[in-house]
């Protein structure tokens, strides 16, 4: 069970950090417990607060950084779909409606709030106690948390907590520049010329608002593309790397390996063995 599915109960009472590696081939649920955040998810932030919960999925690019409050506690589920096979593909939309939408986060109100954590009650039990039949239970568990948000995602009234101020726009604007095109050349010049904004501000602004740097949020985006091709075609690692942007295979390397933690022949390798098996 544990490379399928993941439970972790965090308490912050400081400045936390992220790994390199900000997707993943999973699904991930994250309940802020209490406390504030800022999480960048694919190319918006949403200011989070305690009671929300938030659906990212597989290889969706996202970051939580500091907002009012440093210390925060929150819950964080991540799950591979063959975890919840066959029902995952039988009752698609049941099951896989929170991920799909638009808004990423749901705003539980205070009778929701309660049923959504005893649900995520239900499985730290489950996984800390390990009795008999706890793989089954937590199933049980996730699958009904994931109907319960489904119907909310469907709801009217949900309030939305995306960021919309013009500076968050105007970062919006260019992350979709960046997402589109991030086998050009980009260069903290070209973006700042091409959106007239000075490089320091847009450096400044880009970091506060996507909890990435420039040159980070850049080789994610290409990482992520790279892995695609490498999990998708047979083209030759040289050319993966010419098509996600990078200007030569050293560079390629170096980048991958730090944010995948393995290099990109055996990351291919890898995925070949878990497809046959």
């Amino acid at each position: 069970m544990a490379a399928d599915f993941e439970f972790h109960r965090n308490k912050v009472a400081g400045a936390m950090s992220m790994p390199a590696n900000h997707f993943h081939d999973t699904y991930e649920i994250y309940y802020l417990c209490s406390g504030e955040r800022y999480y960048f998810i694919k190319n918006k932030t949403y200011h989070v607060k305690a009671g929300d919960i938030v659906f990212i999925g597989k290889n969706e690019l996202h970051k939580t950084t500091e907002a009012n409050r440093i210390a925060h506690e929150r819950l964080l589920i991540n799950f591979h779909e063959r975890f919840l096979a066959p029902a995952w593909e039988q009752e698609s939309v049941s099951l896989q409606l929170p991920f799909q939408s638009a808004g990423h986060v749901i705003r539980l109100a205070e009778d929701d709030r309660r049923t959504a954590e005893a649900l995520l009650l239900g499985i730290e039990q489950e996984m800390n106690a390990r009795k008999q039949g706890a793989a089954l239970y937590i199933k049980a568990l996730l699958t009904q948390l994931l109907v319960f948000c489904s119907r909310l995602t469907t709801a009217s009234g949900i309030d939305s907590v995306e960021r919309t101020g013009p500076q968050e726009r105007k970062i919006n604007e260019i992350v979709a520049y960046i997402n589109s095109r991030f086998d050009d050349p980009l260069s903290l010049q070209h973006i700042s010329e091409r959106f007239f904004i000075s490089p320091y501000h847009f450096s400044r602004l880009f970091r506060d608002i996507t909890g990435f740097t420039f040159i980070e949020y850049v080789n994610n985006v290409r990482v992520m593309e790279a892995r695609r091709l490498l999990r998708e075609t047979a083209i030759p690692v040289t050319r993966v790397a010419e098509q996600a942007g990078f200007d030569s295979i050293a560079h390629f390397g170096r980048v991958f390996k730090q944010i995948a933690r393995c290099s990109p022949t055996a990351y291919r390798k890898n995925e070949r063995v878990q497809a046959d098996g």
